[in-house]
């Protein structure tokens, strides 16, 4: 084989690889999947494993189903008896519906 011959087929294999990467994705078993397509929900609950999408139209969203936690810094509060009081808060949330949180994106 001469050298051009290599380098086109060097060139063909690249683009297939780049082309199978981006139309593979994988879904683990703590996420949710929502697969986008110029902003329109396509697909929105895919089991986890691996699966197919369009390559270079298609987006997919990753949400963790897992519970979440967002721990925010104490803060001081002065209260109606001029006495400062430290208020440690946290919030607990777990994404149930991915449409709703892909609509607010």
């Amino acid at each position: 084989m001469n050298q051009t011959k290599l380098v086109a087929l060097a060139a063909v294999v690249v683009i297939v690889l780049l082309t199978l990467g981006s139309a593979l994705y994988t879904v683990d078993e703590r996420q949710k999947a929502v697969v986008v397509r110029f902003g329109q929900v396509l697909r929105y609950d895919d089991p986890p494993g691996l699966h197919y999408k369009t390559p270079f139209l298609d987006e997919v969203r990753y949400f963790d189903g897992r519970i979440l936690t967002y721990d925010a810094a104490p803060q001081d509060f002065l209260t109606q008896e001029k006495k400062y009081v430290v208020v440690d808060s946290y919030v607990k949330w777990r994404v149930k519906d991915p449409l709703k949180s892909t609509s607010a994106m």
